[in-house]
């Protein structure tokens, strides 16, 4: 049994990333309270087509995974979303007004470009995957994220694949034990230090007004290599579109014709839709925090909408700048 941590250093240097992925691990149960926690893990075979991983990638709702050769019995690399839509932007782009109308499937959208019938093994994947063993502390974890620039990494027990672990979970674990919410006596100095202190705030950022298309947001992501954009008007926040909301266009029959609506429609739409399967409880706000917000309740936002970029307003809700967890990590070690 380990005694709970009276410090953050004390909790990076007493857990290791086993117990992160171990069912009777307290901070498993943890993760779970905010729906996090890593699921059975998946691998996708080497001969599998783009369609195919893109299937299993949308059926189990998850953002990446890695790619194994079983000739080789070695894991080759990490396929996620910015593959995908590197790939499907390809094809997006030459298909006709008319065929738009038509009831194309994901899988006649794959057929219109030779290169996604290659197997996963003939495909360049932008992020590698980053592994670690499940005995390392989290500080280790912590610091491959910095290392590799990393937003997931992959744990092992020896050559066997145990699953993925995320920025987002270890922020999540130490939300659940250091969080504004939590009943504890246990306090994370710098987390009590707002944004603007810890100089965090990143006033560069990509935005689009509301009358852009879904795939012209997501040609931006991939080109700028980012998770999200904020849609506005002026400086007005409107909504978000985030790499992981590809999810819902690749899971659905005829989804991928969301990428020609207009980005404000679709982001209203999806959180519509996600407040119905919630049973009308609006879980995924788009929430903002202020120059003056702690780095703490900020990492308690964005654990609770399982968001890795939170926007930052003044005073008048216009968006000055954006946090991202992978500027957050460097700072857990202080």
């Amino acid at each position: 049994m380990i005694s709970t941590p009276n410090s953050l250093h004390q909790l990076l240097t007493t857990y290791t990333c086993e117990h992160l992925i171990s069912d009777d691990s307290p901070l498993k149960s943890a993760l779970l309270d905010y729906s996090y926690g890593p699921k059975l893990p998946i691998t996708l075979d080497s001969t599998l087509s783009m369609k195919d991983a893109c299937d299993v990638l949308a059926k189990n709702r998850i953002s990446s995974a890695p790619i194994f050769d079983n000739n080789s019995k070695t894991f080759l690399g990490q396929l996620d979303y910015f593959d995908l839509v590197a790939h499907i932007l390809k094809v997006l782009t030459t298909i006709s007004i008319d065929d738009r109308a038509n009831s194309m499937t994901m899988g006649d959208i794959f057929k219109k470009e030779n290169s996604t019938a290659l197997p996963l093994s003939g495909i360049t994947t932008y992020h590698p995957l980053v592994v670690i063993q499940k005995s390392a502390p989290l500080l280790d974890l912590l610091d491959e994220f910095v290392r590799a620039n990393a937003h997931r990494v992959a744990v092992f027990d020896g050559t066997t694949f145990m699953g993925i672990i995320s920025q987002s979970a270890l922020a999540a674990v130490i939300v659940s034990k250091f969080g504004l919410r939590k009943e504890s006596s246990v306090q994370w100095q710098t987390g009590q230090k707002s944004l603007e202190e810890l100089k965090i705030i990143e006033t560069e950022f990509v935005s689009v007004p509301p009358t852009a298309s879904v795939m012209d947001v997501l040609l931006r992501m991939h080109l700028k290599k980012i998770s999200s954009v904020a849609i506005v008007s002026g400086k007005q926040l409107l909504g978000t579109i985030s790499m992981s909301d590809v999810k819902t266009i690749f899971a659905e029959l005829n989804g991928w014709k969301h990428l020609f609506a207009n980005c404000l429609t679709f982001f209203k739409d999806l959180r519509n839709k996600q407040t119905m399967d919630h049973d009308g409880n609006d879980l995924m706000p788009t929430f903002t925090v202020h120059p003056t917000s702690s780095l703490i309740s900020t990492m308690e936002k964005m654990t609770a909408t399982h968001t890795h970029r939170i926007w930052v307003v003044d005073s008048h809700q216009q968006v000055v700048g954006v946090v991202s967890l992978s500027s957050i990590i460097p700072i857990l070690r202080t």
